[in-house]
């Protein structure tokens, strides 16, 4: 199934001078696979208010008991039964279940409701009159609504993969300094974060817009004047990010802390709430109601997640996904185990390695390293390792990815949106909606044209899983070389 980055990307890369090189990570492989190979697309079975009901049976019906063993059917005789009586009567008691004694089936629904992100693009109207220039070094409109693309893929993977409801793109480490190494006050206008250990850089990219928040109470430590922050610089090696305010008048309401949460721009309500489609670790979970199904009252529904703080061995992985396979149904169970490749690397130090070396009147040649493709096997039943660039670091989540397992959401289209076919489905912009012939259409301000234009689109959309419970351990070990 393609996705906005796909489809736009295919339709621009003719246009792009082959002299631009990309300076960005890729979006996560690992949600690329579940969009195009792991996810069914449902249309038809939204209601009118954007959500679905999906109901299901909790419980046994019926009731069955054991009696002793009796000759023949029926209960004690009130009359007969005797050579010497010539009729038999038998009692009216019955000896089945009464209907106090037989339950019905119990039921749990589970509520969808579709979530909406919404985005936009701006480019000045002499842009478009450059790229008509021969000596463009680049397409400057291309470029834009490739990036703009990649910044939506890339925003998509890090909700569908966040480490709670509030959908953080990570956490900070030890508290910020300046670029002068001082620690940042109310005066700064930008501050160096060193993200938590646990947080993934590659959730992060230039050109990102963020917002600070004590993880306390959620309170913006952006200046609510000036509130908007964006990431200048990535440092990948030294595990940093920049954050500065657009507006040269900005300022930090309350100096950025330990541990203070770094979410999407605009994209959180409250200390326990982020806006978006429920992402995988929100439904593998063992409190709280993933789409409203109370955990307490369907124990059912929920998730192993154990802290194991160690290397990831065979031993633990027989240990808690054979205690799994051993309390649920084997419609249940995983097929796929998602971890980081630093995980990945550190479980394979405790693999034997095996290595050929060849030498037939030639220098010795070795192979050393693991391929792509790992497998698990517990019991007969087999689990593939799947990497993952940007789930928190040290899990490992086992769950039902495969079958049509997962589905995802969405509302018809707006009639008109998205009228040139080389755009997917699932992004729909507005103008030619409006009756505009493309995707752009004029940016006004106070009822007045700016020199600008603008392309407004929409993505309306939910993943729901038919098999909830999954298997999440913490604190495995990522392999160093320091």
């Amino acid at each position: 199934m393609a996705n906005i980055a796909d489809s736009i990307e295919d339709i621009l890369r003719e246009e792009l001078s082959p002299a631009s090189d990309e300076a960005l990570f890729e979006a996560d492989p690992l949600f690329e696979e579940i969009l195009k190979t792991s996810v069914g697309v449902v249309r038809d079975d939204v209601g009118r208010d954007w959500s679905k009901k999906q109901t299901f049976v909790t419980s046994l019906a019926g009731a069955i008991k054991a009696e002793a063993a009796t000759g023949m059917e029926g209960d004690t005789l009130t009359f007969g039964g005797s050579d010497t009586e010539p009729s038999t009567i038998y009692s009216p008691v019955a000896g089945w279940p009464s209907v106090g004694q037989t339950p019905s089936p119990g039921y749990a629904q589970k509520t969808i409701s579709l979530k909406r992100w919404r985005g936009n693009l701006f480019l000045p109207l002499d842009l478009f009159r450059a790229d008509q220039l021969n000596a463009s070094i680049i397409s400057a409109v291309g470029t834009t609504l490739k990036q703009t693309c990649r910044n939506v893929a890339m925003q998509r993977a890090n909700n569908f993969t966040a480490s709670d409801g509030v959908k953080l793109l990570g956490l900070v480490g030890a508290s910020p300094k300046n670029d002068a190494g001082d620690a940042v006050d109310d005066e700064d206008r930008e501050c160096v974060v060193t993200l938590e250990a646990t947080t993934q850089i590659r959730r992060f990219a230039p050109g990102m817009m963020v917002e600070i928040r004590n993880d306390a109470d959620g309170t913006l430590r952006n200046d609510g004047t000036y509130p908007n922050v964006i990431i200048t610089k990535v440092d990948p090696i030294g595990g940093t990010i920049r954050v500065t305010h657009v507006s040269s008048s900005g300022t930090w309401a309350t100096a950025p802390a330990a541990d203070d949460y770094i979410v999407l721009a605009n994209s959180f309500t409250a200390a326990a709430t982020g806006h978006g489609p429920t992402g995988l670790l929100q439904w593998i979970t063992n409190s709280g109601t993933p789409y409203g199904i109370s955990l307490t009252n369907f124990p059912q529904f929920k998730s192993k997640i154990t802290a194991i703080s160690a290397t990831l061995t065979d031993q633990l992985l027989k240990a808690h996904l054979g205690a799994f396979q051993d309390t649920h149904n084997r419609d249940q169970w995983p097929e796929t185990l998602i971890v980081t490749p630093g995980v990945l690397s550190d479980y394979n130090q405790e693999v034997v390695t095996y290595r050929n070396y060849e030498s037939q009147n030639q220098p010795i040649r070795r192979h050393g390293g693991f391929d792509s493709g790992a497998r698990f096997s517990f019991d007969g039943w087999e689990y593939r390792f799947a990497t993952s660039n940007i789930i928190p670091k040290g899990y490992v989540i086992a769950c039902k990815m495969r079958n049509g397992n997962i589905q995802r959401l969405v509302p018809p289209n707006l009639p008109g949106s998205g009228s040139q076919e080389e755009f997917p489905q699932d992004v729909e912009f507005i103008a030619p909606a409006l009756g505009f012939p493309r995707p752009w259409m004029h940016t006004t301000s106070s009822d007045q044209l700016t020199p600008y234009v603008q392309a407004p689109f929409e993505i309306i959309e939910e993943y729901v899983p038919e098999v909830i419970p999954g298997v999440i351990l913490t604190g495995a070990t990522e392999y160093s070389t320091s």
